[in-house]
């Protein structure tokens, strides 16, 4: 069981709660983030929160869940993305 998880199995389940909590869906959001339809992303409790920013936390869920752990960022990447002002440039 050791080689099987690793430092960034922790960052993909963070990804997943993640974006559950954002968008108040299983596991959809990597279809819908395609289809371009970030706003069918958002659960309708979180309307009054700004599109973009919701948006910007979206983005980071869906690296948190990369299919390689090499893509994935570190859990220090994603507190410094989920708490810096601008995730990104």
């Amino acid at each position: 069981m050791k080689d099987i998880f690793s430092k960034k199995s922790d960052v993909y389940s963070f990804g997943v709660l993640l974006l559950e909590f954002l968008s108040g869906k299983k596991n959809t959001a990597w279809e819908l983030w395609k289809q371009g339809d970030n706003v069918e992303l958002r659960d309708n409790s979180m309307a009054s929160c700004p599109k973009e920013e919701v948006s910007e936390f979206i983005h980071v869920g869906l690296l948190c869940v990369q299919e390689h752990a090499a893509d994935r960022p570190t859990i220090s990447e994603v507190i410094s993305m989920l708490t810096s002002d601008h995730v990104f440039a």
